[in-house]
């Protein structure tokens, strides 16, 4: 008796379906310079099994004359990790994710790719006794990020002028925002923070960071200025270094 036997492979094709970004509207993202801001812009992939996802990250800004953002990174998962410098305070960035897939076993295209946007604002600084004028958009808040100095005592936060009246607000939160109210529906006014209340929410710390909000609930825009005077205590002397002496008998 003879037996034949013959084999082959059967290879199953598929349509790809582009990736699919886990959150579509990432809403605008507030960081201060030397902050670290964290952000999750994950995409997944619908075939099955599920293709790799590669992920590229690009920054401009609509101000040519912004420094360049040359130390954001986006890893495999989609997290985005950014800490800003002190020259790139005061400046909007957008933040543009594409997200590509590859199937090679795929009837129709073998590559998809997608994007997605989102805006990061560094407020600008508010320096020891220096004032700064701004206009806040109707409905809007404008932040400022504060560095307390390391021998800071306490902050005088003062609303010098605004044209109609609006709140002020204290955050320490990354990205800021409305949880602890200095003034409210003032035209000017002033707020003294300090290392040691009582009402811990609202302390400084003495070589950390804090954010003062504008928040403007008008129907038109409003013009005003804010400052900050810390009040410092006295730094120790520091003593030259004197070197060895020797003395010949």
């Amino acid at each position: 008796a003879y037996s034949v036997t013959n084999s082959f492979t059967i290879i199953v094709l598929e349509s790809n379906l582009p990736p699919v970004f886990v959150f579509t509207n990432i809403p605008t993202q507030i960081v201060g310079a030397a902050s670290l801001l964290t952000v999750s812009n994950s995409a997944t992939d619908p075939d099955i099994p599920a293709n790799a996802l590669a992920y590229q990250l690009f920054v401009t800004s609509a101000d040519t004359t912004a420094p360049a953002v040359t130390n954001a990174l986006i890893a495999t998962n989609g997290i985005i990790t950014w800490t800003p410098t002190l020259a790139q305070a005061g400046t909007n960035y957008q933040f543009k994710t594409v997200v590509n897939d590859f199937n090679p076993w795929s009837i129709n295209t073998h590559s998809f790719y997608i994007t997605n946007y989102f805006t990061v604002i560094v407020p600008p600084n508010l320096f020891n006794g220096v004032p700064q004028t701004n206009v806040v958009a109707p409905g809007g808040i404008n932040w400022f990020t504060v560095t307390v100095p390391t021998n800071a005592i306490q902050a005088t936060n003062i609303l010098l002028f605004a044209t109609l009246p609006v709140n002020l607000w204290f955050s320490t939160n990354v990205p800021p925002s409305t949880n602890y109210e200095l003034l409210v529906n003032a035209t000017s006014g002033r707020s003294v923070l300090s290392t040691n209340l009582v009402t811990a929410p609202t302390n400084i710390v003495q070589g950390g960071t804090y954010y003062l909000g504008v928040q403007n609930t008008n129907s038109v825009a409003v013009t005003n200025a804010v400052e900050v005077d810390f009040e410092l205590a006295a730094l120790p002397p520091v003593l030259p270094v004197v070197p060895d002496q020797f003395i010949t008998a």
